[in-house]
């Protein structure tokens, strides 16, 4: 999943982040997330969720935290904001591979979703 999608799915690039949750939760679901993903793939993976993560800068504050969806496509400024829906499966699928989300920045989220919407 973290690797560019095969052809066929690339336009889908933009839901990667989706299709990370909805896989490791049939996964998850079926009891066979351990047989399928080594510890290494686990941690390999959070490190690219985390990789997702938008924090506050100086400019825009708290106002676009949160997580984007995929890394393989161009982020300018004006894009690079955390979306809802991303960030719940971002969330989700930390904790279904045993992340201690230590590495989440609640203030922000929590701050960007008492935000009104920008």
């Amino acid at each position: 999943m973290l690797n560019l999608l095969p052809e066929a799915y690339q336009s889908h690039d933009s839901s990667r982040l989706t299709l990370l949750y909805f896989t490791l939760s049939a996964l998850d679901l079926l009891d066979a997330l351990d047989d399928v993903l080594t510890e290494k793939r686990k941690a390999e993976i959070i490190s690219w969720i985390y990789s997702l993560q938008v924090k506050p800068d100086d400019e825009h504050g708290f106002t676009r935290c949160g997580f984007y969806a995929t890394d393989s496509l161009p982020h300018s400024i004006h894009q690079n904001h955390g979306h809802i829906a991303m960030t719940y499966v971002a969330l989700s699928s930390l904790i279904i591979l045993g992340d201690d989300l230590s590495g989440i920045d609640r203030e922000g989220i929590i701050k960007r979703i008492e935000a009104p919407s920008t």
